[in-house]
């Protein structure tokens, strides 16, 4: 099931085995999922940030519904 598209931005052009990157999966107290990407070579990070957007494609609804439920826990982003 996919839950949402993840943009990887990096910071100069390279070879195809420059763009190795290791991934790593976090979950917020209120349960909600964040991804970091980090480029293994250099040790550029090229994502880092919570998932708050969610596919629209095969998430079912009940899923759809705990998600909306769990993003209204999380606290607001400060001034």
């Amino acid at each position: 099931m996919k839950l949402t598209d993840l943009v990887l931005s990096y910071p100069r052009r390279g070879r195809a085995e420059d763009g190795v990157f290791d991934l790593e999966y976090t979950y917020s107290k209120e349960g909600l999922p964040a991804v970091r990407a980090t480029l293994q070579k250099t040790g550029d990070v090229v994502l880092d940030g919570e998932v708050k957007v969610f596919g629209e494609g095969n998430v079912l609804p009940e899923v759809r519904k705990e998600l909306d439920r769990l993003l209204a826990l999380a606290p607001s982003p400060g001034p």
